[in-house]
């Protein structure tokens, strides 16, 4: 029998500092809202211009698995430049229970 645990997500969407005209868009994205003890949770956060930075989260209810992944693209089409960034987080649960997803920041200039 498997114990489950329940994940709240508190304002994890982001929190974004701008600070030129050029909007950013940030997006996060987990694997599974409901996971078992030793089960491994995805996170996601993608911003679209690959000069966003992101500041480190605090995940205090989850030790990191495996060290962040990074993923940055950039295609010109008609001749406009776009961009993409993706950092990845592998989590694993501390204990068992309501686990919370603090909010994360990026920063842009």
């Amino acid at each position: 029998m498997r114990a489950k645990i329940s994940l709240i997500i508190i304002l994890m969407l982001y929190n974004v500092n701008v600070f030129s005209q050029e909007d950013l868009t940030v997006l996060s994205k987990i694997s599974t809202d409901t996971i078992g003890f030793f089960d491994i949770l995805t996170v996601n956060f993608e911003a679209n211009n690959y000069e966003a930075e992101l500041k480190e989260p605090n995940f205090k209810d989850f030790e990191i698995y495996i060290d962040k992944e990074m993923s940055i693209s950039q295609i010109y089409q008609n001749g406009i430049p776009t961009s993409k960034k993706v950092v990845t987080y592998y989590l694993k649960p501390k204990r068992e229970g309501k686990l919370i997803l603090e909010s994360v920041t990026f920063e842009y200039n």
